[in-house]
């Protein structure tokens, strides 16, 4: 089984967890190129519409592959 079929939320949450208690500097904010910049902190206003606009997207089926 393909490991995106196996990444349930709660696995990626716990995932996430273990990593910051191992790696005190570990997170997931910051920008690929650089580590003084992030992706989070002053764009709420646009993350957080397009999660739920994702989330959506998801719950539809509309981003489903399509059979061959």
């Amino acid at each position: 089984m393909p490991l995106r079929d196996r990444a349930t939320p709660k696995l990626v949450t716990q995932t996430i967890n273990i990593l910051k208690r191992e790696i005190p500097n570990f997170h997931m904010d910051g920008s690929s190129w650089t580590n003084n910049l992030s992706w989070v902190q002053g764009y709420e206003n646009v993350l957080t519409p397009m999660t739920q606009l994702s989330a959506q997207f998801q719950i539809s089926g509309f981003l489903k592959k399509p059979e061959i």
